[in-house]
């Protein structure tokens, strides 16, 4: 390892200046290995612990060795949920690189519209999961949500709601339902 470093620095040994800077790189890498450890690393190893046993959540674990594992290599659904674990793999990998690789392909020769195409496949990568978020909460909104909206408009839910004028009815998004007031 010292060889290694040695290389590193171009042959040279380290210096004690350098060697002094090393209890500084541990003492800040200190915190996070100690988060590391307590919220990934020991969960894991107390996840792969508790397999081993017979445990409800309630009661005392009990050590059953590989009963565990032998059940779940016998059970049905796992099978089947490796099969459709292939299944998916193999689609990722060859549908969904495949795909990437001819629209790079293509878009590397710059047909007309090439750039509005590079902007609808970088899109997804470029907007944050928060926003991401915002929009899907929006689109999926039970009382005013794009989505919603047209399933209502294609069962007529609105027809139905028409009968019952007694029928409470959902505030418009983003008014309260003490600003709206009742038909």
């Amino acid at each position: 390892m010292k060889e290694k470093l040695a290389s590193l620095r171009g042959g040279r040994a380290a210096s004690s200046l350098e060697r002094s800077n090393y209890k500084w790189i541990y003492l800040f890498l200190l915190p996070t290995l100690i988060v590391f450890v307590m919220f990934y690393a020991a969960p894991i190893v107390q996840v792969f612990l508790t397999s081993f046993t017979k445990w409800d959540g309630f009661t005392d674990p009990v050590f059953n060795g590989l009963t565990n594992y032998v059940n779940l290599v016998n059970s049905r659904s796992f099978m089947l949920a490796l099969q459709n674990l292939l299944y998916w793999s193999l689609l990722a990998t060859f549908v969904h690189v495949g795909f990437g690789v001819v629209v790079a392909l293509v878009l590397f020769q710059k047909p007309h519209g090439w750039k509005l195409a590079r902007a609808v496949f970088m899109i997804p990568n470029v907007i944050s999961a928060a926003a991401w978020a915002m929009i899907y909460r929006f689109f999926f909104n039970n009382d005013c949500g794009v989505l919603n909206t047209v399933i209502r408009f294609i069962i007529g839910t609105v027809k139905i709601l028409a009968h019952f004028p007694t029928a409470p009815r959902p505030a418009p998004c983003g008014y309260s339902s003490s600003s709206v007031t009742s038909r």
